[in-house]
């Protein structure tokens, strides 16, 4: 059967910890916050960004990558011992992206969905609700694309339910009909219980209570706003440590 009478189809993975289905392409979720300053990052300017698992891991790329090198991180939502700025994409500002354009990014969930997503041998992309439109565009000539939200702490995580939801609708109104699995249905109709307040909705969530708590609120209203971005990173090369690039 043609490729273009075959229905499109869209599984997403709440939980980080959950078996991942067989799709032709990952789009990963962070949506407080890696994704997001991933994409920001992008935006404005950045041309390679390394994410890693481990501190360890982002000293030593750092490291052999050279001082010039931006080393973005957190855990607990604070920037680690070192690091020259933490998770927050309102952090970043052109001069320095264009400047220091190559980055290494450890966060405490999101730089670890992105290698698992990568293990499946599969595209990845980065997504957030700041580049909704542009990166569901993306998934044009794919049949089967797979959503992976990052959650927290290996759980699932309501932020990135609702942001997630909020990317299986930009798909249905992007592409029609599409058969979606069970784990789409609970992301849509989590979204469509709280539309079109999804920065009040995401504000109830635990994880933005603790962002509130540490200072970073206004990153809550960064991340919330849809289509901020064009920007689609891809994680590229087949080498120890793979890099997102446009």
């Amino acid at each position: 059967m043609h490729f273009s009478f075959e229905k499109r189809k869209l599984s997403v993975v709440l939980s980080p910890q959950d078996p991942l289905p067989e799709v032709d392409l990952w789009l990963v979720l962070d949506l407080l916050r890696a994704t997001s300053t991933m994409v920001t990052f992008f935006f404005l300017g950045g041309k390679r960004l390394y994410p890693v698992e481990t501190l360890e891991e982002a000293r030593n790329l750092r490291e052999r990558l050279g001082n010039r090198t931006l080393l973005l991180g957190e855990r607990n939502c604070l920037p680690p011992e070192g690091f020259d700025l933490g998770n927050s994409p309102r952090e970043l500002c052109r001069e320095l992206c264009e400047s220091r354009s190559t980055a290494v990014m450890t966060t405490t969930n999101g730089t670890g969905a992105v290698l698992r997503a990568r293990a499946s041998g599969k595209p990845v992309l980065a997504a957030s609700v700041c580049n909704a439109s542009e990166v569901v565009k993306a998934c044009e000539k794919y049949r089967h694309a797979g959503i992976l939200c990052a959650g927290r702490y290996g759980k699932t995580a309501l932020d990135d339910t609702l942001g997630a939801g909020y990317l299986v609708d930009t798909f249905l109104r992007t592409f029609g009909e599409t058969a979606l699995d069970d784990g789409a249905r609970i992301a849509l109709w989590s979204w469509q219980r709280q539309a079109p307040e999804m920065e009040k909705a995401v504000r109830r969530t635990d994880h933005a209570t603790l962002l509130e708590k540490q200072g970073f609120g206004e990153d809550i209203s960064f991340c919330c706003t849809p289509d901020r971005f064009r920007e689609v990173p891809l994680l590229c090369g087949r080498e120890e440590y793979p890099y997102f690039t446009l």
